[in-house]
């Protein structure tokens, strides 16, 4: 199915997605070991790719490449179907469950192109709002840990 954050992912049978250990899942949480924080690698991936589907050209292809992805169109599938199994109501409820919130916040001084919107929307079925970080800080973090 696709690499994700150094962790080999592919589809059971039963259409559920599996985790396979490679040698880079280790370096992920190197140096957390004291620390108290929790973190996941599908997520960290998920947050990346949101950031790709807003670049072009080297920039976009540095990140492709550090991601492990052919193209934007494989990042944003992969995304779509990681997003959709985790967000899935209707999964059976068998072993760990994983959730997770996918939104981007943005100050309302920068526009947003029309495609990035469904990009974002689609793909990701991420909340994609726009608050004032410069004139009112304290109101965008209160709306953002809502």
């Amino acid at each position: 199915m696709g690499t994700v954050a150094g962790l080999e992912l592919q589809r059971e049978e039963s259409g559920r997605i599996k985790e396979e250990d490679d040698e880079q899942k280790s370096g992920l949480l190197q140096g957390l070991e004291h620390a108290w924080c929790t973190s996941s690698p599908i997520s960290i991936h998920i947050a990346l790719s949101l950031i790709v589907a807003g670049t072009k050209g080297p920039t976009r292809d540095q990140f492709l490449s550090f991601l492990k992805s052919k193209s934007i169109y494989d990042l944003n599938s992969l995304a779509f179907d990681l997003v959709t199994c985790v967000l899935a109501a209707e999964s059976p409820n068998v072993g760990p469950r994983l959730s997770f919130t996918n939104g981007l916040w943005v100050d309302n001084s920068l526009p947003f192109k029309p495609q990035f919107k469904q990009v974002v929307g689609t793909a990701y079925k991420a909340a994609l709002k726009q608050v004032d970080f410069e004139s009112n800080p304290d109101e965008a973090r209160v709306h953002y840990n809502k």
